[in-house]
């Protein structure tokens, strides 16, 4: 749906999703965030202790009530890791458009 084009959009038009690993003393913990790809503003983060739908549900979750979506739709692109069900069913109830990147392509904000 996004074709690979991050530029900037008007607002709240176009949210991309990222998952990072990070390495502490007492072990690894992840970061997700959401930025809007006009803004390049976080609209949504979490950090857990482990990738799971929760981390990817509560990201979503603050993203959606931080800010107020396009009346046609905002579309949310993310990877493969983000397509759980409780993810897509999060983002469908919102009346976000999901946008899925194939396993193999990594993307970049620019």
């Amino acid at each position: 749906m996004v074709n690979r084009d991050f530029t900037r959009h008007p607002r709240d038009q176009l949210w991309v999703t990222a998952i990072t690993e990070h390495f502490t003393l007492e072990g690894k913990v992840y970061c997700e965030v959401v930025p809007d790809t006009f803004s390049r503003r976080l609209v949504g983060w979490s950090i857990d202790a482990s990738p799971t739908a929760a981390l990817a549900t509560n990201t979503l979750s603050m993203a959606i009530g931080n800010r107020h979506r396009q009346p046609g739709g905002t579309i949310i692109h993310s990877r493969v890791q983000f397509g759980s069900w409780a993810f897509t069913e999060r983002a469908r109830v919102s009346r976000l458009v999901p946008s899925m990147a194939r396993s193999e392509s990594a993307w970049t904000t620019r």
